[in-house]
């Protein structure tokens, strides 16, 4: 865990991003990762993992965006248009264990 957000640090030395933000949020962002990641798996809260996986990924694009990491935004767009496609067809998921309280 120290070694991926030391790792982010290192990626994020020229950007204008605080250096202490830039920690916590490597610290953080693997466990924010997997809590939603799991809630889309098991189906649980389904509407919240959506648009809190949205919200992820645009800061990931900004942060990429601030050390001009193309490659990396460019697969994070995939990421961004299924998070879209996702919640756009979020009301056809009929194997969720919240589908009744999605329409």
């Amino acid at each position: 865990m120290q070694t991926f957000a030391a790792g982010m640090v290192k990626n994020f030395e020229q950007s204008w991003l605080p250096k202490p933000l830039v920690q916590l949020f490597g610290h953080t962002l693997p466990f924010v990762e997997l809590i939603i990641g799991s809630m889309l798996i098991v189906g649980f809260k389904t509407r919240w993992a959506n648009f809190a996986g949205a919200t992820l990924i645009i800061t990931l694009l900004f942060g990429s965006r601030t050390i001009e990491n193309w490659e990396a935004m460019g697969m994070q767009m995939v990421y961004a248009f299924m998070f879209y496609f996702l919640i756009a067809k979020q009301q056809d998921n009929i194997y969720s264990l919240d589908k009744n309280n999605l329409k």
